[in-house]
């Protein structure tokens, strides 16, 4: 029996900043997963082999966002108080239900753009330039 094009899924779920990203980075070879101080990485992040080189950012519909804020425990006021410091009300409904972005590019400038994509698009301290995505992206690198 041959394997010509393998293909399983591997899931990291841990604590919050225990190395998950960081062992990530490690068996890729890159620092496409975000090891910043704040949490980063908990949207679903998938990072796969492809022929081309891209990011694909699927975000939220109305009704996941909906069932999603719907879940938050009563003991969820760190992030609830990040929310408000954020602004992150008045972003919402920019990007729920936005259509998917996908961007071809060097594989060189991917490491680049899932940086900006966790920082914002200034660099300060926020969800990212695709706040209130479902899928944070997909990494497409050879």
């Amino acid at each position: 029996m041959s394997c010509r094009n393998p293909e399983f899924q591997i899931a990291f779920v841990g604590k919050i900043k225990t190395g998950k990203s960081t062992l990530i980075n490690s068996l890729l070879g890159h620092n496409y997963a975000s090891m910043a101080v704040t949490p980063e990485t908990a949207a679903l992040t998938k990072f796969r082999s492809s022929q081309r080189d891209y990011v694909h950012v699927d975000f939220y519909t109305p009704q996941e966002w909906k069932r999603l804020w719907a879940s938050i425990s009563s003991t969820a006021d760190v992030f609830k108080r990040e929310y408000q410091e954020l602004g992150a009300e008045a972003q919402k409904n920019k990007w729920i239900g936005h259509a998917p972005i996908h961007r071809e590019m060097a594989n060189e400038d991917i490491e680049k753009e899932l940086s900006r994509c966790a920082k914002g698009r200034n660099g300060r301290k926020q969800r990212g330039a695709y706040p209130f995505c479902s899928q944070y992206g997909e990494l497409y690198d050879r």
